[in-house]
């Protein structure tokens, strides 16, 4: 019989069991192969052997119980115990990459799959110490490698416990434990500034460590491509490609548009008071993570309410005073079709994203590169960042 007694092996590969048996004065009737005291199988001809895939089964030791038996009942059995061998994970606990006020983010580190492969890895918290994955855990797929594990819907103003782990079907392994606290404010400050190129006030709010207008920019020149509704030239054909302008900024300005919802734009580009920037995709990430995450920054970014949003508004508390509203867009392409008040809005970023946002949902509903054609030809919010 192989394998020898005592012989080792690591879980997930396969062990040949090789049986020779034979009756002198009779006929083998059946051979079964008993592993840890279940009968697994039973081979009636020759060549007598059983292969045994060690996926599932435990690490540690195991017997394997052989037993002959002939044509007339008789039988003789030879044990034999065999070791299986696993390896367990490691993995590191980084430091915390980003903190907000309901969202945070935390890297780990799998140096060693080890054996059997992990299946699963992620964080998991709590607020007392020690946290396990029967605490609050993300999932991720993986098996090695540096990962981002998000820990979401954090209450403001506490101190959370955190760690990472690894997970295979025998065991789960812990990185060392690392704490931080939300912050307790969704804004720190707040107050207004005025534009000098046209004297227009903004209200502007300090979100985190970011200085943000808290409304769409307003600004308009005879060489800025925007968008304010019934003022925008309609007499380019619907594939011209060249600039395209306001047709009577005067009268722009004062539409009850303008004043509300600012205006929208096709350029990125030297649009903002001087001090402030167009932002880029990540400073606009680090504004949505800090507020909660994608899953639920537009609701505390949107206005509150039914005036500038239709029903249901969902979710929206503007508990960030950001105060999103739904401005619309223009899609440039198709005979310059503006469509979305109340229901939509979406803003640029100066590496040409996207952040769009609905009436119909508390997350964001996009964010990411304006990758699709029409895009390119579309006409969007912008806020002012200040450098």
């Amino acid at each position: 019989m192989t394998p020898s007694n005592n012989y080792s092996i690591y879980k997930g590969d396969s062990i040949i069991i090789n049986v020779q048996a034979n009756d002198p004065d009779g006929l083998i009737e059946n051979i079964d192969f008993i592993i840890d005291n279940n009968n697994v199988y039973q081979a009636k001809i020759e060549p007598y052997k059983y292969v045994w895939h060690t996926n599932d089964a435990k690490g540690g030791q195991h017997s394997i119980k052989i037993t002959a038996t002939d044509n007339e009942g008789s039988h003789t059995s030879k044990m034999i115990n065999i070791e299986i061998k696993t390896i367990s994970p490691i993995i590191q606990t980084l430091p915390i990459s980003f903190i907000g006020t309901t969202y945070a983010t935390l890297k780990g580190n799998v140096t060693s799959t080890g054996i059997p492969a992990i299946y699963n890895m992620g964080v998991c918290w709590n607020t007392s110490g020690n946290p396990i994955i029967e605490d609050n855990k993300t999932i991720l797929a993986g098996d090695t490698g540096t990962y981002i594990g998000e820990l979401k819907e954090l209450l403001l103003g506490t101190k959370y416990f955190v760690k990472t782990y690894a997970r295979n079907i025998d065991t789960i392994v812990y990185g060392d434990e690392v704490s931080f606290s939300t912050y307790n404010i969704y804004y720190s400050d707040s107050g207004s500034f005025t534009d000098n190129r046209d004297s227009t006030i903004y209200k502007w709010i300090k979100i985190g460590n970011q200085i943000w207008m808290a409304e769409n920019l307003k600004y308009l020149a005879s060489n800025i491509q925007a968008y304010v509704p019934n003022y925008y030239d309609p007499t380019y054909p619907w594939n011209y490609t060249g600039p395209r302008y306001i047709r009577d900024i005067p009268l722009a300005r004062a539409s009850e548009y303008y004043q509300t919802y600012g205006c929208l734009y096709h350029d990125q580009t030297n649009l903002c008071p001087n001090g402030w920037h167009i932002p880029s995709s990540t400073e606009f990430l680090e504004l949505i993570n800090y507020v909660g995450g994608k899953d639920v920054a537009a609701g505390v970014m949107k206005e509150s309410g039914t005036e500038h949003w239709d029903s249901p508004n969902t979710g929206a508390t503007n508990k960030t005073n950001y105060t999103v509203l739904g401005a619309g867009s223009l899609n440039n392409k198709y005979n310059d079709n503006y469509t979305g008040l109340k229901t939509r809005c979406a803003f640029w970023t100066s590496d040409l994203y996207l952040v769009r946002i609905q009436y119909d949902s508390e997350g964001i509903i996009n964010f990411g590169p304006a990758i699709y054609p029409e895009d390119t030809w579309c006409f969007y919010s912008i806020r002012c960042i200040k450098d």
